[in-house]
């Protein structure tokens, strides 16, 4: 801090040495006090001037810092933005396979509903049909019995007859 005050008061310091030298030297006829003087305050001026060229390039550096933060920031904020579209497709992806994963998931139990359909369908349609044939063959029992029992009393009768006609 003392060092930047010293820096600060030196172009003050060098006009101050500069005017009272020269106008010593106007006073005393010694023109080479008066031009050293005049060189103090040319050298006062260079150092006003140098000070003026620091700040300067002081703000441009903080110019230049501050366009290089600014660029790096634009970068990230891209980059941000990149991303944010990348997990935003990412998210769209992900609704769109688990939308896809339900939907078959939806047909496959479709599937399974009309195949169980179809069997139980099915599974109706055998028995009725077994019952239909244990009717048939019931009825067909039946029927033969009564064949047989037809038979069997035909055969009485002929034997009857057979009986009747030769005597014993």
């Amino acid at each position: 801090m003392a060092e930047h005050t010293e820096k600060d008061a030196a172009p003050f310091v060098e006009r101050f040495k500069g005017r009272a030298k020269e106008l010593a030297g106007h006073i005393t006829g010694n023109e080479a006090l008066a031009k050293e003087g005049e060189l103090h305050q040319t050298k006062a001026e260079q150092l006003d001037e140098i000070e003026r060229l620091d700040s300067e390039a002081e703000q441009r550096a903080e110019e230049a810092e501050l366009t290089e933060r600014e660029r790096e920031l634009e970068i990230e904020q891209k980059q941000l933005d990149s991303e944010e579209a990348a997990a935003q497709q990412a998210a769209q992806a992900e609704r769109a396979r688990v939308a896809d994963e339900a939907e078959a998931d939806r047909h496959a139990a479709e599937s399974k509903a009309r195949a169980q359909h179809d069997e139980t369908a099915e599974g109706y349609a055998v028995a009725r049909d077994e019952a239909n044939a244990a009717q048939e063959l019931a009825d067909e029992r039946r029927q033969a019995a009564a064949l047989e029992a037809e038979a069997a009393r035909k055969l009485d009768q002929a034997a009857a007859l057979d009986d009747a006609a030769h005597p014993s």
